[in-house]
């Protein structure tokens, strides 16, 4: 794993998502706000959206996935996708999503409060308040009441 400021990845590249791997996978960057970022691969299964809380899939390392029926032991989140990822598509994907830092979007159950601990859910991409015997699932903080779907939170740094 290699760690780098931003300046070495061109600007905007942060949101997007290839078909061809620019960089090795679980590069982990970080922005001059403090903010960090891991490239990885995007298993194809479940449409992405951004804010949606991905998951490492049991396919290999750095492989994510916010498809909760797919990969039900994987609940271990890898990070929160930056942007809209397609599914159906004849190659793999490739982006990064956020690991650490204030994250302004977060897709969640409509149920989240400022202060609450935050785990993925049980639906594809959607985080949840904690509940007892859950806290090795905590990625975040919430940082306010969520506004419908949408959430924001401090991530832990799921480094």
């Amino acid at each position: 794993m290699s760690f780098i400021n931003t300046g070495g990845i061109p600007p905007g590249s942060l949101t997007d998502v290839t078909t061809e791997a620019k960089w090795d996978l679980g590069k982990v960057v970080w922005s001059e706000d403090g903010k960090g970022y891991r490239y990885v691969q995007f298993a194809d299964a479940v449409a992405v959206l951004k804010g949606h809380v991905m998951c490492y899939d049991a396919a290999g390392n750095n492989i994510v996935t916010n498809d909760v029926s797919g990969d039900a032991d994987s609940n271990l989140a890898a990070g929160v996708a930056l942007a809209a990822v397609a599914t159906n598509t004849t190659s793999p994907q490739y982006g990064f999503v956020q690991v650490s830092g204030h994250c302004d979007t977060i897709i969640t159950d409509e149920s989240v409060s400022d202060g609450d601990f935050l785990i993925p859910g049980t639906a594809d991409g959607v985080a949840h308040t904690m509940s007892a015997s859950e806290e090795h699932k905590v990625f975040a903080v919430a940082s306010a009441t969520d506004s419908g779907a949408v959430g924001a939170g401090w991530l832990r740094g799921i480094l």
